[in-house]
């Protein structure tokens, strides 16, 4: 039996905790009065209807000069493990190899208000 120390409560079994939280998610919902504004999953679970809405926003790269339109990848805008919600104005398609880029510390610029597209650069401090 693996178990941990919760401060305050003692030892738990690790496996018993996994059991009891099962598929747990939490949700976020931003509202003005009774007015939804947002909803944000704060997970990286991707819901049905976010997938929905970046597919009918046009299923091509994000980045600047990239058409690319098989094989995106979905990407949190601001990592997940950075704290970035899974929300819909936070993911976008990247292709496999901006993605990479980007895992490997490229830096996404801001959405063009036209195009939608994003700039990517280097790191600071990366030599060329």
């Amino acid at each position: 039996m693996a178990c941990r120390e919760i401060p305050g409560v003692g030892p738990v079994d690790v496996a018993w905790v996994r059991e009891l939280l099962g598929s747990a998610f939490l949700t976020a919902i931003v509202t003005r009065g009774k007015d939804i504004l947002t909803v944000a999953h704060l997970g990286r679970h991707v819901p049905a209807e976010f997938q929905t809405a970046l597919i009918v926003s046009g299923r091509e790269c994000d980045i600047a000069g990239c058409h690319h339109r098989g094989y995106l990848e979905r990407d949190h805008v601001r990592d997940h493990a950075q704290g970035g919600p899974t929300a819909f104005w936070n993911l976008g398609w990247l292709c496999y190899w901006h993605h990479r880029l980007k895992s490997a510390g490229w830096q996404l610029g801001e959405r063009d208000p036209v195009t939608r597209k994003r700039t990517i650069r280097e790191p600071p401090g990366r030599a060329t």
